[in-house]
């Protein structure tokens, strides 16, 4: 058995994956491919045979025929990169994945509809059935610019950065990060840090993710010697668990879903195994919480009272239980479980709203050319640099009042957006063609996020991409823009941060004398230091 040592012979600070574990577990014999593509085509068969059974209400066969193709494209990622074999962090593969459920499963499981001003307003199939087949063709323009970067030697060229931990230094960013994370967290909830539209919300943004990088290399560490410890997995789930409940009393469920995302994420890149029973709770959780939002939002963001971080935990959980108990003795108006289905899962739809999109440019809104992308010209330049500099939620909620889904005054006095999404704002700008390039060129840039943090010896890098991507598992929900303008700033400012704690930028690529390279990692059979 091999152990890692530093020069002046103690034990080396648990490094942060086992990537002989991985490449050992991870390249698969042809046996093994044969069972991921099989498990391919039998997932979009059970795919196409469920919602042929079960629609809320008739979907026509074309659209039908679009949403199973739009399912296989989806999924066709992932089963690549597991046949293959890679040991990168998948995320551009469940983003993938995130397009199918966002616009795949609405197809069958909402009605034809879309709120306008929180009134139902009915959509011709013909503008669903077109969104679908935009949509197909959208994904699979970004998969294409994803995977055509890739193959070019251009793609040599794209600077990496893997911040490979010093000894002892991985300890000691946890406990800066966690310490500095989780005060400045603490601070933006009671109301005292300030918020994002201020000059310093980019900084408090930045220190916050220090948290999740945090829980990413811990998550790591704990499962990457095998079976877990009992008392690590419970400091682990004790302080993910905590850091979800503060994201929860910001009354949004993505800062509360988000800490348990990075860690089951970074757990199955190192276990290859898929925490499906936290899974499944982390979906009955948001199916518990996501239909009484609108109502937490009005009894607490807008009441007439300030309410503390306890209160309003608290204040989920009773609206949350009074709203299944409502459920469960019929005093919900409109109760029932198909009732209770769809509005759960109303908060995933972007479907319809791109079919409504459709149907409203350019026949009452015109086409506005590339004016809702011109904050990309200036998104640059650091707000402490640019004070006043243009918001890039302005163009977001201008189309928002455009396409009447918001009234002027609740833009302008609340700063409330509801987020077009990327494939709508790109139809609303160009059309048809805006769809294909734009998607195109989210698939290239993040190829390009990939090959710069996701490489095969990338330590604090690949915590870093992982802690910014996964917000785009719901940030396709948002306009382009509000992406992709601060990706590079946040890749740099917190690559500054944890560059101290970085032997080098870039993780050397030789291999060591023995003729097998170190890895990012344990080696084999090495023990993880979950101590703090």
């Amino acid at each position: 058995m091999e152990t890692v040592t530093t020069d002046a012979g103690r034990p080396a600070a648990a490094p942060f994956i086992d990537a002989g574990a991985l490449r050992r577990g991870v390249r698969a014999r042809p046996a093994d491919r044969q069972k991921v593509w099989g498990g391919y085509a039998v997932s979009v068969a059970l795919f196409a045979i469920a919602f042929t059974l079960w629609q809320a209400e008739p979907v026509p066969w074309a659209a039908h025929v679009a949403g199973i193709l739009l399912c296989a494209l989806c999924l066709f990622p992932l089963a690549l990169w597991r046949a293959s074999g890679s040991n990168g962090l998948p995320m551009f593969e469940l983003i993938c994945v995130s397009y199918c459920i966002q616009f795949g499963l609405p197809l069958y499981l909402q009605p034809n509809e879309v709120m306008i001003k929180s009134r139902p307003v009915a959509l011709p199939w013909e503008a669903v059935q077109s969104a679908m087949l935009l949509t197909v063709v959208g994904v699979a323009s970004m998969i294409a610019g994803y995977y055509l970067l890739r193959a070019l030697k251009l793609s040599g060229r794209v600077p990496r950065l893997d911040l490979p931990f010093a000894p002892r230094g991985q300890i000691t960013y946890l406990k800066f990060s966690l310490c500095v994370g989780l005060a400045v967290t603490v601070l933006r909830v009671m109301g005292y840090a300030p918020d994002n539209a201020g000059p310093l919300g980019a900084l408090v943004r930045v220190l916050t993710n220090q948290i999740n990088i945090a829980l990413i290399v811990l998550a790591c560490q704990v499962y990457a010697g095998g079976r877990p410890r009992r008392g690590a997995l419970i400091s682990l789930y004790g302080l993910t668990t905590v850091v979800s409940l503060l994201g929860l009393s910001s009354g949004m469920l993505e800062n509360a879903l988000t800490p348990w995302a990075v860690v089951l994420i970074a757990r199955w890149h190192v276990s290859r195994k898929v925490a499906w029973r936290l899974i499944i709770v982390g979906a009955l959780a948001f199916a518990f919480f996501n239909p009484v939002k609108r109502e937490y939002r009005n009894e607490v963001w807008f009441g007439d009272e300030t309410v503390g971080v306890v209160d309003s935990i608290t204040i989920w959980f009773q609206l949350a239980g009074e709203n299944v108990q409502g459920m469960i003795d019929g005093s919900k108006q409109g109760g029932d479980s198909s009732a209770w289905m769809q509005e759960t899962t109303s908060r995933l739809d972007l479907l319809h709203r791109f079919a409504y999109v459709g149907e409203m440019t350019p026949a009452v809104v015109p086409f506005y050319g590339g004016s809702t992308y011109s904050y990309l010209l200036t998104g640059w330049i650091p707000r402490f640099v640019w004070p006043d500099k243009p918001s890039a939620s302005e163009s977001n909620r201008q189309m928002d009042v455009d396409y009447a889904l918001l009234e002027d005054f609740q833009a302008a006095e609340t700063g409330v957006s509801i987020g077009i999404g990327l494939l709508p704002e790109s139809w609303a700008n160009f059309g048809p063609a805006g769809v294909i390039a734009v998607m195109m060129l989210q698939g290239g840039l993040l190829a390009a996020l990939n090959l710069m943090l996701n490489g095969p010896r990338s330590e604090g890098g690949a915590a870093i991409y992982l802690s910014l991507t996964v917000t785009f598992l719901n940030g396709i929900g948002t306009t382009f823009v509000l992406l992709f303008t601060s990706l590079l700033q946040n890749v740099i400012a917190n690559a500054l941060l944890l560059r101290p704690f970085a032997k080098s930028l870039t993780a050397s690529d030789k291999a060591p004398a023995g003729g097998r390279a170190l890895s990012p990692g344990l080696a084999r059979g090495a023990k993880a230091d979950t101590s703090l």
